[in-house]
């Protein structure tokens, strides 16, 4: 295990595992290319999405799921021969890509139920939402109200194209957030 003098105090408390401590102002190379690696698969997302300016819901799911896609797939750094650590540490199956509907940033309509806590309505029973990350890479998926810019849960009734008014939407929660504007399309890390 690596990390900074701040792990050295649980030196005792983690053995058989090998702490390795690095000094004052040095880096982890390990801890480092994990880092980059998560950037750059939060930058490929943040990229292909046509937002400008994207709400801190949006910055932390992408994060989470770049994360979890890593821990997901295989790698060349597998603890056992063909289990991904997702297997392993979460003991979750494998993914079935099938459930793999739907991309980061993609506009839907949701249903949700007993929408304002009444069923039998003329109020709308839908909402348009954009898709976070997938649930455990299980099929069902997270999703932010344009409504309210909040994360909520519902079941897909239809997938359509992002109009113009969805990313002012999303921008305009972006903006009221005081997150920065893109002109790139990447994040920018501090």
């Amino acid at each position: 295990m690596h990390g900074d003098n701040e792990f050295q105090k649980i030196e005792t408390d983690v053995l058989p595992i090998r702490l390795t401590c690095c000094g004052v102002d040095d880096h982890v190379p390990e801890v480092e290319r994990s880092i980059q690696t998560i950037k750059n698969e939060s930058q490929a997302l943040s990229h292909a999405m046509p937002y400008r300016c994207i709400p801190q819901l949006m910055v932390r799911q992408m994060i989470t799921q770049g994360n979890a896609f890593l821990n997901t797939f295989r790698s060349g750094e597998m603890v056992a021969p063909g289990l991904p650590s997702r297997n392993i540490i979460e003991n979750l199956p494998h993914v079935d890509y099938n459930d793999l509907k739907f991309e980061f940033g993609e506009y839907v309509q949701l249903h949700v139920t007993e929408r304002n806590g009444r069923a039998n309505t003329m109020a709308s029973r839908t909402v348009g939402a954009v898709v976070l990350n997938p649930q455990n890479v299980t099929g069902r998926y997270n999703f932010m109200s344009l409504e309210t810019g909040l994360k909520i849960h519902g079941r897909v009734t239809a997938h359509i194209p992002i109009t113009n008014d969805v990313i002012e939407r999303v921008e305009l929660l972006g903006t009221t957030q005081e997150q920065p504007n893109r002109l790139s399309r990447t994040l920018f890390f501090e």
